[in-house]
């Protein structure tokens, strides 16, 4: 049974939008196919400059996917990414549901020193820490550090 006051947000919800809403019958990555299908050559992510056509960003994608199976990365495995916002971060995060894993996302500020990063690797139960850190975007690269941590003390 439902809680009185769980629907009792209803009296102040706009009239124009659904109370609820059905989730698609696709996954996420289907959904990045579809869209290079339809828009190819068209802009998916413009950047300090640097536009990525969708044709672009799934050709990236499906590297990268490619790349994190081949380095072990199974269906259902959770993939701690840590980046700056940047087409870089787009492009890790759909690779990482194409490969069929779990996005496990860090805030880069979050991460200050060694012990916080075993932490969250340890407690997510991450398979693969993902972790890109520049100010110069003409180093932009990938670098992952495959599970090697024990257990942490708090």
């Amino acid at each position: 049974m439902t809680a009185p006051h769980f629907h009792a947000h209803y009296a102040h919800w706009p009239k124009r939008l659904p109370k609820r809403i059905d989730p698609p019958q696709t996954a996420l990555p289907h959904n990045l196919l579809v869209s290079a299908e339809r828009f190819g050559a068209k802009t998916a992510l413009a950047f300090l400059g640097a536009e990525f056509s969708y044709d672009q960003l799934l050709d990236k994608v499906e590297r990268l996917a490619t790349w994190l199976v081949s380095v072990g990365v199974n269906k259902g495995d959770r993939v701690i990414l840590c980046m700056q916002n940047c087409p870089q971060l787009v492009m890790a995060h759909w690779a990482i549901l194409r490969a069929n894993a779990v996005v496990v996302p860090v805030k880069l500020s979050f991460i200050m020193g060694f012990h916080c990063i075993a932490k969250v690797f340890i407690t997510s139960g991450s398979q693969l820490l993902w972790w890109y850190s520049s100010s110069s975007p003409s180093s932009w690269s990938f670098t992952a550090l495959p599970r090697y941590l024990s257990p942490v003390a708090d």
